[in-house]
């Protein structure tokens, strides 16, 4: 007896009524998996995708040259250093080193006088 396939011949995943096979294992296995399932494989792997990118050593670099670059221009803006301390806590691996440094940055830059509007 000539053995049944499901979908076209030419590899694609569509199913053909004429050549269907209810015990085609992933057939069985498709129908089992809820659609939440399948929503939290697909969110887990653009999860694993995310932190691939993040534990990236030329991504780090970049980031934080840019954040260096960023911090030296704006030294006499208190809320915008804190809000990139806080991007170098959360996104590098040693964001620490990075924070303390912006740290220090708007420690110096308290120091100075302000030259803004009143």
């Amino acid at each position: 007896m000539p053995s049944k396939t499901n979908g076209a011949s030419n590899g694609t995943a569509e199913r053909s009524f004429v050549n269907f096979d209810p015990e085609d294992p992933e057939y069985i296995k498709e129908l089992q998996r809820p659609a939440a399932i399948k929503e939290d494989l697909s969110e887990m792997e653009r999860r694993k995708r995310v932190q691939e990118v993040l534990e990236s050593k030329s991504f780090c670099r970049e980031l934080e040259e840019l954040i260096k670059q960023e911090s030296e221009s704006h030294k006499s803006d208190p809320d915008h250093l804190k809000t990139l301390q806080r991007l170098s806590e959360l996104t590098l691996p040693h964001g620490q080193i990075a924070a303390s440094s912006l740290h220090n940055i708007v420690v110096a830059g308290n120091l100075q006088p302000y030259h803004g509007k009143d």
